[in-house]
């Protein structure tokens, strides 16, 4: 974000792209790998929580879900940072709003508690709610970048 709107300050709007560009590359390199550390070992980080079989059974479903979380939950604030060192402060608000509240929430309802899929079906359903959120911080950046290109 602020190396975003330090670009945008100087009236260099090539380089905000490349700055957002390049914050949305370097959180895929690093949230990746761990994200894939984390779906590979989930005993790792759940036993250092709790030794209840119950608790890591559904423990190690979850990880999965949250280690998808890690990579989408990471491009979604890189793409909201870049809005904002734009002064774009409306759109991520909006979209955070509409992912959340009127996708995710709902969804999270219906596949774990209207479906009956438990805790999975509502980690599933946020998820969803976040997955759109990153996708549309993305494509509004792309879109309010190339106005500036003109």
């Amino acid at each position: 974000m602020v190396r975003v709107g330090e670009s945008m300050g100087c009236g260099k709007v090539e380089q905000v792209r490349f700055r957002a560009c390049l914050g949305l590359l370097t959180v895929a390199v690093f949230m990746v790998p761990f994200s894939i550390l984390a779906a590979a070992t989930p005993g790792l980080i759940i036993n250092v929580y709790s030794g209840d079989l119950n608790v890591i059974s559904l423990a190690f479903v979850l990880m999965t879900v949250a280690s998808s979380f890690l990579i989408f939950d990471g491009l979604k604030i890189s793409g909201e940072g870049a809005l904002r060192g734009m002064k774009e402060t409306t759109s991520p608000m909006i979209i955070s709003l509409i992912s959340y509240w009127l996708v995710g929430f709902p969804a999270a309802w219906l596949f774990g508690i209207y479906l009956d899929f438990g805790p999975v079906g509502l980690w599933y359903g946020m998820l969803l709610g976040m997955i759109l959120a990153s996708a549309l911080m993305g494509i509004i950046f792309l879109v309010k970048s190339n106005r500036l290109l003109q």
